[in-house]
């Protein structure tokens, strides 16, 4: 979570290019989950109490921010050009761009979940109820704010490494502030608690059990980032490196210690909520901001790597992989929650020089419009590498680079094999 500010504005500068001047001031649309976690809807509030603190709002953009149950919902918004920057869990990241076909870039952190010394996500039973064990979680009802979410994805996890599958138990969605209450009634048997619950189940220890946490179901991780669709950036780069700037500024400014108490007014004033409740937020209580707005990437990209192989396993009724030859058959049936997906996909390996893939997938109902898809990937070696990369690197059709033998953890090295598009 250390780098240098010299280092991030190097990456947004490469993004987003120089700034410049724009007449009329363009409304940026961005989506949000739950606060203070995420910082959007604080940042719309203090640019009106506090205009000082930004240079651009007003001027080259105007921000707007819409509150989604989930992440995987704004998928959808962005698909239809709804929302500009989407709050995405890596699992909503790894659907937007897998299924819905959007060319997303990964541009800034919003929430980090089991960062050393900071909150991490509380998965909470009744001291008293009748799940005593992760594995006693089958035949039960769980609370999950929205089917992969980056609460969602943690919690599933966990329950694979213990052989508890998605149909072992009863899911069931609603709001994180409706789910203590439902656990108090008998309801659900399980919820994931955000930071503002730590008071009442510190106060209620005979009342609450902790069952596990985000930290040991998945390690520290980018729980939640922003995502952009590429042609979004494009439209508007410079209005873009303006808004990252008085983001950043504002992010900097709730962390800063010396601003807490105007902070933790805004903070009840935006969520309606008594200030003595909100003591967790901007401190070691609450979720990890990083004052950059840096995502870890190397996170990012582990965690997309379990969700196209380990969440499989939950997802999917049928993952079938089946090797003859130089071919390698992928058959697929998974409940993706807003909608059921059958796929087919064929590798053809060309020795070790070069493959081909072409896969089909099927959607019911249709995914943003979609009744189908069609990929056709083709990869092959194409010399040593060239400076910067390293062995397993691919580079994908943006210009963004995902190296294979880190996703997939494994020890070999190889010297001087590339495979890029």
């Amino acid at each position: 979570m250390k780098s240098s500010w010299a280092a991030f504005a190097v990456m947004f500068a490469g993004i987003f290019g120089s700034t410049a001047g724009v007449a009329d001031p363009m409304p940026i649309r961005v989506g949000w989950v739950v606060t203070p976690g995420h910082l959007a809807p604080l940042i719309e509030a203090l640019g009106k109490r506090e205009p000082g603190v930004f240079k651009h709002l007003g001027q080259s953009y105007v921000l707007q921010t819409t509150r989604f149950q989930g992440t995987t919902p704004q998928i959808q918004a962005q698909a239809i050009g709804d929302l500009d920057v989407a709050a995405l869990s890596t699992a909503a990241l790894a659907l937007g761009i897998t299924n819905a076909k959007l060319e997303e870039r990964v541009v800034a952190d919003v929430v980090a979940d089991g960062v050393e010394g900071f909150y991490s996500e509380n998965y909470v039973v009744a001291a008293d109820g009748p799940i005593k064990t992760i594995e006693d979680v089958k035949g039960k009802r769980i609370a999950t704010n929205a089917i992969g979410s980056a609460s969602d994805a943690a919690m599933r996890t966990m329950f694979r490494k213990h052989g508890v599958k998605d149909s072992d138990f009863t899911t069931v969605e609603t709001n994180f502030t409706n789910m203590p209450a439902m656990l108090d009634g008998g309801k659900v048997d399980l919820i994931g608690t955000l930071p503002q619950f730590l008071k009442q189940l510190r106060g209620n220890p005979n009342k609450y059990r902790v069952l596990f946490t985000g930290r040991e179901a998945v390690g520290p991780t980018q729980a939640v980032l922003w995502g952009m669709r590429a042609e979004t950036i494009a439209a508007r780069r410079p209005v873009f490196v303006d808004f990252f700037e008085d983001h950043i500024r504002a992010v900097r400014w709730f962390l800063d210690p010396t601003n807490r108490e105007a902070a933790l007014d805004l903070l009840a004033g935006v969520t309606k909520l008594p200030k003595e409740d909100l003591d967790f937020a901007f401190s070691k209580d609450d979720f990890y901001h990083s004052p950059d707005a840096r995502p870890e990437l190397d996170s990012v990209q582990r965690e997309m790597y379990t969700v196209s192989t380990g969440m499989m396993a939950g997802m999917c009724t049928k993952h079938e992989i089946k090797v003859a030859g130089n071919k390698v058959t992928t058959i697929a049936n998974c409940d993706l929650g807003i909608t059921k997906m059958q796929s087919h996909a064929v590798m053809t390996l060309s020795g070790n020089t070069s493959y081909h893939t072409e896969a089909r997938a099927t959607f019911d109902p249709p995914l943003n419009g979609a009744k189908e898809s069609t990929s056709i990937i083709d990869g092959k070696h194409v010399g040593a590498c060239k400076p910067g990369q390293q062995p397993g690197d691919m580079t994908l059709p943006g210009g963004q680079t995902v190296n294979v033998r880190q996703l997939m953890r494994t020890r070999t090295r190889e010297p001087g094999r590339c495979f890029c598009k």
